[in-house]
């Protein structure tokens, strides 16, 4: 996936862009899913936008080029196409191999549209693509090429959306500033859902209710009873997840919960398991100096895929007894971005987080998960960002991570990372 904080944070680094109805800042990554409302189409302003011919609707075309260099101090990670940080992919034991990879495929265009609706409100169509699908393939090596895919492709009106975007279980503002994906213990997921928002405005800020019905996809790690595997997953009832929060210029405190349902079927029954999680999140900026302290808890039984370094171990299935059981899930982070003041928009974060996989004793004793399943994950990394240009973004990073086995064997890897980011 793609720097999840690059689109929202390249645009504040823009002082003197001119605001917009719907920008990469309020709209692509901050997770308010539902932009204020405006009586008109047309843009306030209409800086960006080109208006179609005989119509009224207005487009915008929004991006981000960006580049990130990579070296493995230790602990070579063995993806080779990507400078994201995958648990999964620490080499255990930790192995000595340096690495270094050039990748731009974290580069992202975004599509908006703007046109009216009934009751002279305005409805909104996004598309977003980068250029992370497929992995390991061999266009990397022939011809520098990648996949495209769809991270976003949705439509807003009103107080609904419809579509593909972030998933109602994810907090984007809480999300320290990093180069390259956020740290581990942080819902990451984008899918398929249909969502309602409703504000409010209160003394201390805004009140929001938020409440969304998002696409099924069970998870099973399944133990054979024969050489092959012939019980299957079904999806058979969409993940619900209902939050609320208050936030404002300066914070925002943001509870949430998931509710799903994992199912397997096995000689003609259907197996189901309840599934469920919650999560706290927010940031606080500090008045005058402008700093900012971001932070995330979660848990969870049975939602292993919300975390992408569980996903896959929600649940585990044994064709043997019929035994269907939760792992469960347990993640934080907490991040400090410091501004130092200069005209370069110089800036500074540090972020540590963890993640602890519950898994069932049944799960880790099974032969088929004997010694190879996550049982702990956690990352550190500190940076320095700052402007050289209008819209122009550089820097440097250094990453630590640590990944634990449910045998106790572990790898660790450093990482020292750098970045230039160009948005338009």
């Amino acid at each position: 996936m793609a720097n999840l904080l690059a689109e929202n944070q390249e645009q504040k680094d823009q002082d003197s862009q001119e605001e917009v109805i719907i920008s990469p800042e309020n709209h692509i990554d901050h997770n308010q899913m539902m932009p204020g409302t405006d009586p008109v189409a047309e843009p306030k302003n209409k800086h960006g936008f080109w208006k179609v011919p005989d119509t009224e609707t207005y487009v915008q075309v929004l991006g981000i080029i960006k580049a990130t260099a990579a070296t493995d101090i230790s602990g070579g990670d063995s993806y080779p196409e990507s400078n994201y940080l995958y648990a999964n992919n620490i080499n255990v034991p930790t192995k000595n191999g340096h690495n270094f990879r050039l990748c731009a495929r974290e580069s992202v265009f975004h599509f908006q549209a703007l046109m009216p609706f009934f009751d002279k409100q305005k409805i909104s169509a996004h598309i977003e693509t980068d250029f992370m699908g497929g992995e390991n393939t061999s266009k990397d090596t022939e011809s520098c090429g990648y996949d495209a895919r769809i991270r976003k492709a949705y439509v807003h009106a009103g107080n609904f959306l419809v579509g593909q975007t972030w998933s109602g279980f994810v907090d984007i503002d809480s999300f320290p500033e990093t180069i390259t994906a956020g740290p581990v213990g942080l819902p990451q997921l984008r899918q398929t859902l249909i969502g309602y928002e409703q504000r409010h405005k209160l003394d201390v800020g805004k009140l929001f209710i938020r409440a969304t019905i998002e696409n099924a996809r069970s998870e099973a790690k399944i133990n054979p009873q024969e050489a092959a595997v012939t019980a299957k997953t079904a999806n058979q009832s969409p993940d619900v997840i209902l939050g609320a929060g208050i936030d404002d210029e300066n914070y925002k405190v943001f509870l949430r919960g998931v509710l799903r349902r994992n199912c397997v079927t096995y000689n003609t029954n259907t197996h189901r398991k309840s599934g469920y999680g919650l999560a706290l999140s927010g940031f606080y900026k500090i008045p005058e100096i402008k700093d900012k302290i971001s932070f995330s808890v979660a848990y969870g039984s049975g939602i292993g895929r919300y975390f992408h370094d569980s996903a896959g171990q929600a649940t585990y299935f044994d064709e043997r007894t019929c035994l269907f059981v939760n792992n469960k899930t347990t993640a934080g982070s907490i991040g400090y971005q410091h501004f130092f003041g200069t005209k370069y928009n110089l800036r500074s974060v540090i972020s540590c987080a963890f993640m602890r996989m519950g898994n069932n004793e049944k799960f880790v004793d099974s032969t088929m998960a004997s010694g190879d399943k996550n049982k702990q994950v956690h990352s550190f990394q500190i940076n320095m960002l700052g402007l050289v240009a209008e819209k122009f973004t550089v820097g440097i990073e250094f990453m630590h991570a640590k990944r634990k086995l449910e045998n106790n064997t572990s790898g660790k890897l450093n990482r020292l990372l750098a970045m230039v980011r160009f948005s338009f």
